[in-house]
């Protein structure tokens, strides 16, 4: 459950932010991988963090832990 939640704080890291750039930043990936875990999840990366659902965050996060775990 602490992996969940670790994604969820890196993707509010930064205010006013994209999440790609958010998670990017916050998870120290590089942004290319990041936008291909958020297509693979069905999410707009240019999206803000602020408008997912919590059921795109566990998408997010399911996709995340199969490809970066």
């Amino acid at each position: 459950m602490e992996g969940f939640f670790k994604l969820v704080r890196a993707g509010f890291r930064a205010a006013r932010k994209q999440v790609a750039n958010s998670l990017a930043q916050g998870l120290g990936l590089p942004k290319a991988e990041i936008i291909a875990l958020l297509e693979k999840a069905k999410i707009d990366p240019q999206r803000r963090a602020e408008t997912f659902s919590l059921q795109e965050w566990a998408a997010l996060y399911k996709v995340y832990t199969r490809t970066v775990k």
